[in-house]
């Protein structure tokens, strides 16, 4: 068995009289039409609420640059640990890496006996 809806028209005020084609209001105090700001925030929470958005955005920036700087400082250290390895490397082979460079160049007739290229190309 469904449930039985029940249907009622909306009320109406009663009408008093109609004079040449006009209806006259009902009697009584008149009724007062729906508040078109209801539920509307008043200024004063608005401004509550762009203040608490305010706040939220310079925290989500804060956070955002502490995050910029970590990895930035992660990235220097990560750089400086790499150059002092490849220094170590240096030094450990005696300089020979870099005594050496150019010789293969030179003996080609490619780089002057000073060893400085004189042309980019």
């Amino acid at each position: 068995s469904q449930p039985r809806l029940e249907v009622r028209p909306l009320p109406r005020p009663a009408l008093t009289a109609m004079v040449n084609g006009v209806v006259s209001p009902p009697s009584g105090p008149p009724m007062q039409p729906p508040k078109l700001t209801e539920g509307i925030p008043d200024p004063h929470a608005i401004e509550q609420q762009k203040n608490a958005y305010a706040r939220s955005l310079d925290e989500q920036l804060s956070q955002g640059i502490r995050m910029i700087e970590q990895t930035n400082e992660a990235k220097k250290e990560r750089n400086a640990t790499g150059v002092r390895h490849e220094e170590r490397a240096v030094l450990h082979a005696g300089g020979s890496a870099i005594e050496g460079a150019g010789d293969e160049r030179r003996a080609a007739g490619k780089l002057p006996a000073h060893g400085l290229a004189t042309s980019c190309l």
